[in-house]
C-alpha cells in the first residue's frame, strides 16, 4: 500500500476521531450568561439592555481554544453611578461557565455574530 494513501486514512480516521470527541454545545446560556453578568456587575440590578449570542467555538486566539463561547452585551451602572456598555466572552465547558473574559469598552469579536435580548 503506498505511503500516501496510509497517511489519507489516517488523517481521514484522526478527523473522525475528533468530530466523534467534541463537546455538545452548551444549553441553556441565556440564563447561565445572565448570572454570570449579574455577578459581575457593581450593581447587579442595574443590567439593562442584555444581548446573548449563540454558542460558538472559540477559536485559538483566545485563552480557552476550542471551548464553547458565547458572547454578551449590556448596559449596567459603573463605579460613578452612570451607565456605560460592558461586553463579555462567557466561557464554557461541561455545559458550566468556566470564565468570563471582557468588561466595559471592549468592542465584539467577529466570531460572535448576531445577538439576541434576553430577559432576566
Amino acid at each position: 500500500m503506498p505511503v500516501s494513501r496510509i497517511l489519507s486514512a489516517a488523517t481521514v480516521i484522526l478527523i473522525a476521531a475528533a468530530a466523534f470527541a467534541a463537546e455538545p454545545p452548551p444549553t441553556g446560556t441565556d440564563r447561565k450568561v445572565a448570572d454570570i453578568i449579574r455577578k459581575s456587575a457593581k450593581d447587579p440590578w442595574s443590567v439593562r439592555e442584555l444581548k446573548v449570542g449563540k454558542p460558538h467555538q472559540a477559536v485559538d486566539n483566545f485563552s480557552y481554544p476550542r471551548h464553547w463561547a458565547v458572547c454578551t452585551t449590556f448596559y449596567a451602572k459603573n463605579s460613578y453611578g452612570a451607565y456605560s456598555e460592558g461586553f463579555y466572552l462567557v466561557f464554557f465547558k461541561d455545559n458550566r461557565v468556566i470564565d468570563a473574559l471582557g468588561g466595559p469598552g471592549v468592542s465584539p469579536y467577529p466570531e460572535c455574530g448576531p445577538l439576541h435580548p434576553v430577559k432576566y
